[in-house]
């Protein structure tokens, strides 16, 4: 839950349209800090968006991963009317719905990976965060001694500590509506995620997008080129499953 008090998650400075943070997190791999993530904000009604790029990302032997989730109701926002009119967004209850919240993740190792087994899992069983989804019908799977696995905080003794970059994004699509305070939450959800499992954050601070790697699927030239590859794939393996 997020705790107002709390300055850790108080990143942004005034009103943003655009929320950027970047997250180091030691205990955890790449794959294990996003499925961790999903979870979390997943009990926050973030759900995943239509447009993900992970099996680009993978087609492309990228060391990131990625994903993209929202939240809120474009019909809701379409039968409450015009804003203007009355400033749906103010309002306690209704805000969180009338705006379609976007939050996009993107995650990379900056650490040596452990041996086959401990905390981090096997380079087979981090490939295979694609196919691992929550199901459409809403329900959230149990955790399998696969899940465990990925989801470990201590490694062993022989191998150095895991880390994890954690790249935020947030941002709403009305240009009126300050997202500051839906990032606090969502930031304070997902870091609270990783200290339950045992992880710790060494360093939370806010970024510009000038900031961003260029090779990060936040980064705005390569997010294009990983969707337009995630759409070619799609089609080529329609065109595969047809024959």
């Amino acid at each position: 839950m997020y705790d107002s008090g709390d300055v850790r998650f108080d990143l942004w400075a005034g009103p943003v349209l655009h929320a950027r943070a970047r997250i180091t997190v030691t205990g955890l791999d790449a794959v294990a800090t996003l499925r961790m993530a999903e979870r979390a904000l997943y009990d926050a009604k973030y759900r995943r968006d239509k447009s993900q790029v992970e099996t680009a990302l993978r087609h492309a032997d990228s060391p990131w991963h990625a994903l993209a989730l929202r939240r809120g109701s474009s019909r809701l926002n379409f039968w409450l009317g015009d804003g203007e009119l009355l400033p749906w967004e103010l309002i306690p209850g209704i805000r969180e719905k009338v705006q379609i919240h976007h939050i996009m993740l993107a995650t990379r190792d900056i650490d040596v990976q452990p041996i086959s087994g401990v905390a981090g899992g096997t380079t087979a069983e981090r490939r295979a965060f694609n196919g691992r989804s929550i199901p459409g019908n809403g329900s959230i799977p149990h955790t399998t001694g696969e899940d465990s696995a990925l989801w470990g905080s201590a490694a062993a003794s022989d191998a150095r500590p895991i880390s994890s970059e954690v790249l935020f994004h947030s941002h709403v699509e009305s240009s009126s509506v300050n997202i500051r305070r839906f990032s606090q939450r969502a930031i304070s959800t997902i870091v609270r995620a990783f200290e339950s499992r045992g992880a710790t954050v060494s360093s939370m601070v806010a970024i510009q997008k000038e900031d961003i790697p260029s090779d990060s699927p936040l980064d705005t030239k390569t997010l294009v080129l990983l969707e337009r590859e995630e759409r070619r794939i799609a089609r080529a393996e329609r065109k595969t499953r047809r024959r």
